[in-house]
């Protein structure tokens, strides 16, 4: 199966503000200020060049609080250890536990440093990725909800394409055990006996995008790292099934 990636996050991760500079002790303390308190960032990473060496990361909490202790500028105090630098194509678990040891993570793509990662970047991007999850639950119970209050034959459908056997033993398939393929099949084959109100949705119209719902899952269960789906054919589906 192919690696989830942290492309997964990159959507959700903030670009990336940074300092460049040759050592921390180089960081002019407006500069700092400029960047931290007026552009409101949490962490500002130092680099020696966009592709070069990470040499700290300063941390605005830290900074803060020296500044309550009144203690003067000291890039060196400030800096914040536990930030940690990974690339766009290493695996999302080995990711999310690095993440778990570190205050945040800055993301390279292409070589160069590009994003930041926070805790907050993986629950938006979870979330995200389970809202889709679940619309594809809502479509399923919706045809599922469909083919049984049609009653429709569907073994002789799945038949056709030798789909009807659901295990080993050579028992048929259910409702409950049917899958996108199986549903295009079926709505393919038996779409005259379907109570679908009249002239609500065509034939071509619903399986296209039927099919379109299928490929998305696909992508989802497979990690292949796409999020941005459109949300019309799962409500457009929603809507015909629905009346």
């Amino acid at each position: 199966m192919k690696k989830f990636t942290t492309r997964f996050l990159e959507k959700y991760a903030n670009d990336l503000i940074y300092q460049i500079a040759n050592k921390l002790d180089d960081i002019e303390q407006e500069k700092v200020d400029q960047k931290l308190f007026k552009e409101r960032v949490s962490y500002l990473p130092v680099f020696k060049s966009i592709k070069g060496e990470h040499i700290g990361t300063l941390s605005r909490k830290k900074y803060f609080f020296s500044k309550l202790k009144g203690k003067p500028f000291n890039p060196i105090e400030i800096n914040d250890k536990k930030i940690d630098v990974v690339d766009i194509d290493e695996n999302l678990d080995d990711v999310l536990i690095r993440l778990e040891n570190s205050s945040g993570l800055i993301l390279k793509i292409d070589g160069e440093y590009k994003k930041f990662i926070s805790p907050r970047t993986v629950s938006d991007a979870f979330k995200n990725y389970t809202s889709k999850i679940l619309f594809i639950e809502m479509v399923e119970i919706k045809i599922r909800e469909n083919i049984k209050t049609s009653d429709i034959n569907f073994i002789q459908s799945l038949k056709k394409k030798n789909q009807h056997i659901k295990n080993s033993k050579g028992d048929l398939k259910l409702v409950d055990d049917l899958t996108f393929s199986d549903y295009n099949l079926i709505y393919s084959d038996k779409w005259e006996e379907f109570n679908f109100r009249t002239n609500i949705v065509s034939k071509s119209d619903f399986l296209t995008n039927l099919s379109l719902i299928s490929q998305i899952r696909n992508d989802l269960f497979h990690f292949r790292n796409k999020l941005d789906y459109d949300k019309k054919p799962f409500q457009e589906i929603i809507n015909w099934l629905s009346n």
